[in-house]
């Protein structure tokens, strides 16, 4: 083998790093351009220009190559990473709830689970990855609940708020019942939880609260969605203002989808409706719950350090038009 043509392969595995600063004493690893994706494209150069495969603790080649196959041998690096995180998740028994818990635990966060639907919430915790998960079972409109459930939780470095209800209705239709008990469901519970939540201290330093919103009332409307809209719409406001109070030790922010496929939905629309709303989508298609909690563990995450007071719209296009 021609050493001047392995220097000149070598060199075409770095960005920045020309042929001509090679020698065959060159320790690669010492260059400034180098990155464990370097390496691994020089170990597959190797093998495939020159069928040498590099393994074990190291390989030498006539003093050039250096590899140190702890380095090289796996990608770790994940900015999504949860490890070591504790993180509440509200609304825990299906749809958004749960595939944002499954995804959290396999990220590694350790969970906590409420919901106030006994067998849905002990079906999510049984599909957890990991140990060290619990469930709680908690009515979050009620304020003795609300006060057991803060004082029994550990310090939090995340919490989701996913708890939602719905009931489609005319503006002249409106009642008192209807309108107070979605408002209780979807505003003032995770308000009142969040006010309890920074009054306790539960809320390391550098958590970050997500709300699940919806682009619904916000960034669209749409015959009988009065009631939905507004206690979303206000739920929106108080993310803003919790995001600008609780800065910069704590992080706040929003994910807004539109339809997703879950009960929720299912139980607002007819099934020949929701075919012929999903042509109004650009992507032709309404969301999955992993599709929003990918994004929730986004925001969990430390990839997400300097974002606070977004609404991220995870909606399929719906709201380009």
């Amino acid at each position: 083998m021609e050493i001047k043509e392995f220097i000149e392969n070598f060199a075409d595995q770095f960005d920045e790093t020309d042929a001509s600063v090679l020698t065959p004493e060159t320790v690669f690893h010492e260059l400034e351009d180098y990155s464990s994706l370097v390496a691994l494209s020089i170990i597959a150069m190797i093998d495939e220009e020159y069928g040498v495969t590099l393994k074990g603790c190291g390989y030498h080649y006539s003093g050039f190559v250096q590899y140190d196959s702890s380095k090289v041998g796996r990608m770790s690096y994940n900015p999504f990473s949860l490890v070591g995180k504790t993180i509440l998740v509200t609304g825990a028994a299906g749809g958004i709830g749960r595939a944002t818990s499954v995804e959290c635990a396999k990220l590694g966060a350790t969970l906590i689970l409420t919901d106030i639907n006994v067998e849905g919430l002990n079906e999510t915790l049984g599909m957890l990855e990991g140990e060290g998960h619990t469930a709680e079972v908690a009515n979050l409109t009620s304020q003795e609940c609300l006060d057991d459930l803060v004082a029994r939780l550990p310090k939090l470095d995340g919490f989701v708020s996913n708890a939602g209800v719905t009931k489609p209705m005319p503006v002249k239709f409106i009642n008192k019942d209807d309108m107070e008990r979605i408002l209780s469901i979807n505003t003032l519970a995770p308000v009142y939880l969040t006010q309890r939540l920074c009054r306790k201290k539960k809320l390391n330093e550098g958590a970050s609260i997500v709300f699940t919103i919806s682009v619904g009332g916000i960034y669209t409307t749409a015959p009988g969605n009065a009631m939905y809209g507004a206690s979303k719409g206000a739920l929106q406001v108080f993310m803003k203002n919790v995001a600008l109070e609780m800065a910069p030790k704590v992080r706040c922010n929003s994910v807004n989808p539109g339809m997703v496929n879950t009960k929720l939905a299912g139980r607002s629309y007819s099934e020949e409706d929701m075919l012929k709303d999903m042509q109004t989508y650009p992507l032709k298609r309404y969301g999955e719950p992993q599709d929003v909690a990918l994004a929730i563990v986004y925001l969990l995450s430390d990839a997400s350090a300097w974002v606070t007071g977004h609404s991220l719209i995870i909606d399929g296009g719906k709201t380009l038009y």
